[in-house]
C-alpha cells in the first residue's frame, strides 16, 4: 500500500482530500498524516517516508517549496493542490507530477494520483542507492564511460566526456552538456561530484565543477574561460588548487 502525506493548513480541504482518496483508492493508498506547516511537514516526511505528497503552496509558516530545502524528495511523487496559479513554474522545477487548482475536484485529483502510482511502480527498481552504484560502475576512472542522470521526466545515460561543467543551486545540480543541453537533477553538488572521475573534473567553486578538457584560459579576474566562450568563476579558496591542476 502506498503512503500519502497531505500538506494542507485548511482542515476542511484536507478532510475532503481524504474522502476522495478513501472512496477511490481504498486498498491502494493510505493517508498516513496531515501537516499544516513547513516545519511539521519536514518532520513527517523524514519519519513517515511517504510515496506521494499532496501539497498546498501557502502554509501557516511559509510556502511548501521551502520543505525541500530540508528534505530530499527523490522517489516521492509531488502533486500540488492550491488556490494560486502563479507558482506552477516552481512546482515544475521540483518535478511535480501535477498542479491542481482549488476547489479540489475528484475528476482531477483521481487521475493525478493514478499517474503518481504508475510512476512509482515504473521507477521502483531504480532506487537511489542502486542508481549510484550503477552510475559509479559506468565510469571507473575512464572518461569515455557513461553516467546515469535521473530527472523527473526521464533517465539520461550520458557520456562523461560530453559534460562541460556542473552548476549547483541548493539541492539541485544542472549538468551543462557539450551540445548546450542542460540536465537538472534533484541532488546537491556533493552527490553529483561523486559520480565524476577526479582526474577529469575539478571543483573550482562551491557551486561549480568543470571538465578540465573544456578549459581554454585562466583569467586573472578569477574566472575560467571555456572553449565555447563560457565563463566559470574560481573561488579564492580554490584558486591554488585549480592552478595546480591546470598548470602544475
Amino acid at each position: 500500500m502506498k503512503k500519502v502525506l497531505i500538506i494542507e493548513d485548511e482542515s476542511h480541504v484536507s478532510d475532503h482530500i481524504k474522502d476522495i482518496i478513501n472512496k477511490n483508492f481504498d486498498q491502494l493508498i493510505e493517508v498516513v498524516g496531515v501537516s499544516e506547516s513547513v516545519k511539521d511537514a519536514v518532520i513527517q516526511i523524514k519519519t513517515l517516508r511517504p510515496h506521494i505528497l499532496l501539497l498546498d503552496v501557502e502554509l501557516k509558516d511559509g510556502v511548501s517549496f521551502e520543505i525541500f530545502n530540508h528534505v530530499n524528495h527523490d522517489g516521492i511523487e509531488l502533486i500540488f493542490i492550491t488556490g494560486f496559479d502563479t507558482r506552477a513554474i516552481e512546482a515544475i522545477k521540483l518535478g511535480a507530477l501535477d498542479y491542481l487548482l482549488k476547489p479540489v475536484d475528484s475528476s482531477e485529483l483521481v487521475p493525478a494520483i493514478n499517474k503518481a502510482i504508475d510512476m512509482i511502480q515504473k521507477n521502483s527498481f531504480l532506487n537511489q542507492s542502486v542508481m549510484v552504484d550503477v552510475a559509479r560502475s559506468y565510469y571507473l576512472d575512464n572518461e569515455n564511460k557513461k553516467v546515469i542522470l535521473r530527472t523527473a521526466e526521464a533517465i539520461h545515460l550520458v557520456s562523461i566526456s560530453d559534460i562541460c561543467f556542473c552548476k549547483s543551486e541548493g539541492n539541485y545540480t544542472t549538468f551543462h552538456m557539450l551540445d548546450n543541453k542542460q540536465i537538472m537533477i534533484s541532488k546537491p553538488m556533493k552527490h553529483s561530484y561523486s559520480l565524476l572521475p577526479k582526474r577529469l573534473f575539478i571543483k573550482c567553486h562551491k557551486s561549480y565543477v568543470v571538465n578540465k578538457d573544456m578549459i581554454e584560459t585562466y583569467l586573472k579576474s578569477g574566472e575560467l574561460m571555456l572553449k565555447n566562450g563560457g565563463l566559470i568563476p574560481v573561488s579564492g579558496t580554490n584558486r591554488e588548487f585549480v592552478l595546480g591542476q591546470l598548470f602544475g
